[in-house]
């Protein structure tokens, strides 16, 4: 692991064909050395010494839709986590029941209501 304008950067473990860091060894405040990076760019590449790639993880695989009780089909992560859904407010035995009610109300009693 480097430090990169204040920043931690972690390099592969084994030299790469393709590397763009390169470590060297300096002297060291209060004696003894220490392992500097140098960053290659333009005419510094390909490098003619062993040079390191940053280390990439792969990207984690996006987390799983949560799936509602009734129909099977995916919910929202964000909105069914933060609002606690089990089931698609339209697929709510409730909601659907109240639907039916309201479609079969005539619509003088609906506004009555």
């Amino acid at each position: 692991m480097i430090t990169l304008g204040g920043r931690r950067r972690e390099l592969e473990v084994d030299p790469h064909p393709d590397g763009t860091h390169v470590l060297t060894e300096v002297p060291a405040i209060g004696g003894g050395m220490a392992v500097r990076a140098r960053v290659l760019s333009g005419v510094d590449l390909p490098a003619q010494e062993p040079a390191y790639r940053s280390h990439t993880c792969p990207a984690p695989p996006p987390p799983k839709a949560p799936r509602c009780g009734i129909c099977q089909g995916p919910m929202p992560i964000d909105v069914a986590t933060l609002e606690g859904w089990t089931m698609h407010p339209c697929c709510d035995p409730a909601y659907q029941r109240e639907a039916a009610r309201q479609r079969t109300t005539p619509r003088a009693r609906r506004s009555a209501a």
